[in-house]
């Protein structure tokens, strides 16, 4: 799902930007260890396989094997490594999705339940039910005024 932040209006954009602004830094740790993994993987994979299959007769040097399985494994690390970090990145983001609900005085509590719910019971569309209660929330603020 793609949101774009353009097209949202001004109290949208702000509570998504403080919340981007939060998991920045390890959304970008996260895709700098994806970007290079992969290559890693696949160059290890394609290198072990002309050396072990492709030419297994050959004159092989052992200490290349042994640099073409530590950079595959390298490479399958970093991999891990950015899948965890993908994964606190959703928590952290449910956690101040849910304290930003709890936090609102605006909305009654059965709205407060109800996006709680929706967001505990569907983690897919997080974004779109946080996007749906700040624009009930919105609305609420205008009527109370």
């Amino acid at each position: 799902m793609i949101i774009n932040l353009n097209d949202m209006p001004r109290f949208i954009r702000f509570e998504m930007e403080k919340l981007g602004e939060m998991i920045a830094p390890k959304l970008k740790k996260a895709n700098q260890y994806a970007f290079w993994s992969k290559p890693l993987i696949f160059v290890a994979a394609l290198n072990l396989f002309l050396l072990l299959i492709v030419l297994p007769k050959q004159n092989q040097s052992i200490p290349l094997l042994v640099f073409c399985a530590s950079a595959g494994a390298f490479g399958v690390a970093l991999l891990q490594e950015s899948r965890i970090l993908r994964k606190e990145i959703m928590k952290f983001s449910f956690s101040y999705m849910m304290k930003r609900i709890e936090k609102s005085d605006i909305v009654p509590e059965t709205v407060k339940k109800r996006y709680t719910a929706l967001i505990q019971n569907e983690p897919v569309n997080i974004f779109l039910h946080f996007i749906h209660f700040l624009e009930e929330e919105h609305g609420s603020g205008k009527d109370a005024y």
